[in-house]
């Protein structure tokens, strides 16, 4: 396709072109930013050429129905024709509701719930946009802390687990074994295809980059690193709380 074919040429200049100075880490956040550049670019000509099509078919289903409507006995006969076009339509409207649910980032699609505002800790209620992020970092800052850990308490849990229910060498062994390309192409495949696995929103579809031969060795330094090393790509310190309603009053923050 066009998108791969113009995502393999990038690539392989972003690659020619990196920085030997840079982590592995730091390199594979590049390739991440040239797959999203690409992405857009090709986007937004593709945005351009199905709204042409668009237009027609609007057209051509209007042309339709005003033939049937002046003369009702072409009905059998443009029926067909008619049928075609609204499918395409459907089809096309579809498309715009599944790309405008990714772009959202948002995995759930609620029917017309909306909070009125939030509460914070000043029992004020806030309706701005950035007063409600500042009071949802807040709340969830706080209730996702983590509490301190009595390192007795734990030594006397792992003294307790018994040595049927425990890993054999050869098994622990093989959890810290280098990561593969095999094991990382496995793993891109077997996730959500809707979904994406950092906060710059690129879908496994895209991340799934690592098989241009260039980004290989990129890619196998930046997961062994940080399986070895605790090297990570800063993103991926980063999460995402995407906020849903649930019972009781929706001004409450607990509530969502």
């Amino acid at each position: 396709s066009l998108f791969r074919r113009k995502l393999h040429r990038a690539l392989g200049r972003c690659v020619s072109t990196l920085d030997a100075t840079l982590s592995a880490a730091q390199k594979w956040e590049e390739l991440k930013r040239t797959t999203a550049s690409v992405a857009k670019s090709v986007s937004r000509r593709q945005a351009s050429s199905l709204k042409c099509a668009e237009d027609l078919f609007y057209r051509k289903r209007s042309g339709i129905q005003q033939q049937i409507t002046l003369d009702p006995s072409l009905t059998l006969l443009l029926r067909p024709q008619l049928s075609v076009v609204k499918e395409q339509l459907s089809a096309m409207q579809q498309h715009h509701v599944e790309t405008l649910a990714l772009r959202s980032g948002i995995r759930w699609r609620e029917k017309g719930e909306v909070s009125a505002g939030f509460l914070k800790r000043t029992a004020s209620i806030v309706h701005l946009k950035e007063d409600m992020l500042d009071a949802a970092a807040t709340f969830h800052g706080t209730l996702y802390s983590s509490d301190a850990i009595e390192m007795g308490a734990v030594r006397d849990m792992l003294d307790a687990i018994p040595p049927s229910a425990r890993l054999s060498p050869t098994a622990a062994k093989s959890i810290v074994e280098p990561i593969t390309f095999d094991d990382l192409c496995d793993a891109f495949s077997r996730a959500p295809s809707a979904s994406s696995p950092g906060m710059d929103g690129l879908p496994y579809q895209l991340v799934h980059l690592i098989t241009h031969p260039a980004c290989r060795e990129i890619a196998l330094a930046t997961f062994n690193n940080a399986l070895t090393s605790s090297d990570l790509p800063s993103p991926w310190m980063e999460s995402c709380i995407v906020l849903l309603p649930k019972k009781g009053p929706r001004e409450l923050l607990q509530n969502w």
